[in-house]
């Protein structure tokens, strides 16, 4: 069984050709990220194993050691597109979304780099409180935009993911 599904959907679209965490040094970059892995070490949200191993950038035993997604405990800022928010933490004055983080020291980010300045750090598991570096990867908007037919119909029979890489929640590949 074959899905083919119509969407309208008025959707924002920034005309920001640069983010904010395109500005960062890769040792910044570093500082930020191990900003969001301790306050979510402090909260509990991941336990000092996990927290190791993402600090370090030990792709392999992150992905051995998370399931699926990293709920971020940051403070999600609403009316950034997405119902449920996307988190937002602050470094040194300067608001920085953990996800775009991820996906820029990611094991994605160099297969998949960001090649174009309107490429979005995209949701593999539909999840926008989720910043596992696994899940995330830079693609353009209308791409990111599609993600959304197999967060609706991805655990469908018969349903074939489009996207490289594919969805987390696609079973029929």
């Amino acid at each position: 069984m074959q899905f083919i599904v119509h969407i309208n959907c008025k959707m924002q679209i920034s005309n920001t050709h640069t983010t904010k965490e395109d500005t960062l040094s890769e040792a910044e970059l570093q500082q930020v990220w191990t900003k969001i892995v301790n306050y979510d070490l402090k909260k509990g949200n991941i336990n000092r194993e996990q927290r190791s191993a993402m600090v370090e950038r030990d792709w392999t035993a992150v992905d051995e050691l998370f399931e699926g997604c990293i709920i971020s405990s940051y403070k999600p800022s609403l009316g950034s597109g997405s119902e449920l928010g996307v988190p937002v933490m602050s470094y040194k004055g300067t608001n920085f979304r953990p996800h775009r983080i991820a996906c820029k020291i990611g094991p994605f980010s160099r297969i998949y780099p960001k090649t174009q300045d309107k490429y979005e750090a995209s949701h593999r598991c539909h999840c926008s409180l989720c910043y596992n570096p696994f899940h995330l990867v830079y693609e353009s908007s209308k791409v990111n935009r599609s993600r959304y037919c197999c967060e609706l119909f991805g655990h469908k029979d018969g349903y074939n993911c489009p996207h490289e890489p594919v969805c987390t929640n696609c079973t029929s590949i």
